[in-house]
């Protein structure tokens, strides 16, 4: 997935993150609380916020572009809408968030004391989902893929096995069994930064254990092979 087509989600407040063949990743969701300040009532302010270094496709979900949020003006008069938000974007790992005051409800006196211009500030929280690769995320993309990719006689014995080869790229391992059956592949799990989906490559061997240990025979003749790629 492009980065733009990223930022184009975050505009519209999109709240889909799905990773995984045909299973979706599990993705850590915070709450970012922002702060913005503005020097009068025609600025623009922008706040900020660093994503994790392993951080995968970021989303956020809230704010969304056009929503108004409330603030205070002059360190002491609340005023409710004064500000809009007009960006979100992801500018390589760092999530920005742009808000612009309202002249049409910053300007002016509502309170004595409260001046008709002047510095304001406003806050929102917004609420950030992203992924960050780590072992337990590989072996839940192992499973998934398995599981997706197998006969469903194989489901709920599939178990799986992860180590690290990068940030982002693991060497992993899965076994499954039913009845004489046995299913075993090895191979790479990643994830680019910019990546919707994961990165997989297996290669799956089927071993009939009737077959070669009741049978007798050569294990190549009771052994089945493919790979699986995306």
């Amino acid at each position: 997935m492009s980065r733009a087509r990223i930022v184009g989600l975050l505009a519209s407040g999109a709240a889909v993150c799905a990773l995984g063949g045909a299973q979706s990743a599990a993705a850590e969701t915070r709450v970012v609380p922002l702060t913005f300040a503005g020097a009068d009532c025609r600025s623009v302010a922008v706040a900020t916020y660093r994503l994790p270094a392993a951080a995968r496709l970021a989303y956020a979900t809230a704010p969304v572009v056009g929503a108004r949020i409330g603030g205070t003006k002059g360190d002491a008069h609340p005023r409710g809408s004064l500000a809009r938000v007009t960006a979100v974007e992801v500018r390589g790992r760092t999530l920005a968030v742009t808000v612009a005051a309202d002249p049409a409800r910053c300007l002016g006196a509502l309170l004595p004391g409260e001046p008709v211009d002047g510095p304001w500030t406003a806050a929102l929280d917004a609420n950030v989902s992203f992924v960050v690769p780590d072992l337990r995320w590989a072996r839940r993309q192992t499973t998934s893929t398995a599981d997706a990719l197998l006969d469903p006689a194989y489901a709920g014995s599939v178990r799986s096995r992860c180590r690290r080869a990068g940030q982002a790229r693991f060497s992993c391992a899965f076994s499954a069994f039913v009845g004489d059956s046995v299913v075993v592949g090895r191979g790479k799990v990643s994830i680019g930064g910019d990546d919707e989906w994961p990165r997989y490559s297996f290669g799956v061997r089927w071993i009939d254990e009737y077959c070669h240990a009741v049978l007798r025979r050569p294990l190549r003749r009771c052994l089945t092979t493919d790979r699986w790629r995306a």
